[in-house]
């Protein structure tokens, strides 16, 4: 990459999360120019770190303006900034950013992130992926429906329904650290390392099948042990069906909450957008795959330009 071709840059764009760094350089028509991934995330990192980590990072690109998401703006990130309630629109964002003082004297915005109105165990909340949405919203543009149910599939699934270009409602769902902590510190924990893992789509729809029927969540995961006890699975297919126990069940209880849900924006990347779009056949549910990353950085520029960053 030439200095002259990096001197393009206009924005730059961080999604900045618990575990690891994501940055992006883009021009003045919000196309990606540069990127830089880092494994360190805020939980990685002392306070007094943001800040210079940031600018050691960005050392080699110009000095643009700077934009970020995600745990950034958390309490135990950068500056803790304050959720906006739902319904949320583009133009919520780009009127409450979190401006930072800074030693480069630089702009730099913190965008903020989303909560809902409800209480107890029907409150959620949520940083990066409103913006990752609203993005996705950009990518679709004239042929979103009034009404869309988007899925960004991860570590903490988010479901976040859509209304006119507003988030409305969304909810949270530990899938994918569920499926780690079973994986590794469960019964279902490989016996041993020899057997190799898989990614088998028959044993995954199997998972999926499982989680449709009646008998609970805690039920069909204990179901992985007692088919390889009978030899319905093999050792190596216990993951791959365990992950569609878990992504099915996410499913299942998205159908039952969602009314008349029939097509879901899957936000993520390559690989979980593949196997939630095979889950999502098995309920007859039609999705369209949309590059998370793409999402983010084109979400990040757009609250940028409209608050005038």
């Amino acid at each position: 990459m030439t200095d002259n071709f990096l001197d393009q840059g206009k924005l730059i764009c961080v999604d900045w999360g618990s575990s690891n760094f994501r940055a992006f350089l883009l021009d003045d028509k919000a196309e990606l120019i540069d990127r830089i991934y880092f494994d360190k995330g805020m939980l990685e990192l002392k306070p007094d770190e943001f800040e210079p980590v940031l600018f050691d990072l960005l050392k080699y690109w110009p000095t643009t303006p700077i934009i970020l998401a995600g745990m950034v703006g958390s309490l135990k990130g950068w500056r803790n900034v304050k959720y906006i309630t739902c319904p949320v629109k583009m133009h919520d964002l780009s009127q409450n950013l979190t401006h930072i003082a800074n030693a480069e004297a630089r702009k730099v915005a913190i965008i903020a992130g989303v909560d809902t109105h409800a209480t107890g165990a029907q409150y959620d909340v949520a940083r990066g992926e409103e913006t990752q949405v609203i993005g996705a919203i950009e990518m679709i543009g004239q042929s979103l429906e009034k009404q869309a149910v988007f899925c960004l599939p991860g570590t903490h699934s988010k479901w976040m329904k859509i209304i006119d270009k507003s988030i409305v409602d969304f909810s949270t769902h530990m899938t994918g650290e569920l499926y780690d902590l079973l994986i590794k510190h469960s019964i279902l924990a490989p016996q041993s390392t020899s057997a190799p893992k898989t990614e088998d789509d028959e044993a995954f729809i199997k998972g999926v099948k499982c989680a449709k029927a009646d008998g609970g969540l805690a039920h069909h995961i204990f179901s992985a042990r007692t088919n390889m006890l009978n030899g319905e699975l093999q050792q190596n297919e216990i993951e791959p069906y365990l992950s569609g126990i878990l992504i099915g069940t996410e499913i299942k209880e998205m159908q039952r909450a969602i009314e008349n849900i029939q097509h879901v924006y899957l936000v993520g990347t390559q690989a979980l957008n593949k196997i939630y779009q095979l889950a999502l056949w098995q309920f007859d549910l039609h999705s369209t795959v949309i590059d998370g990353e793409k999402a983010a950085y084109t979400g990040m520029s757009s609250i940028a330009k409209q608050a005038n960053l």
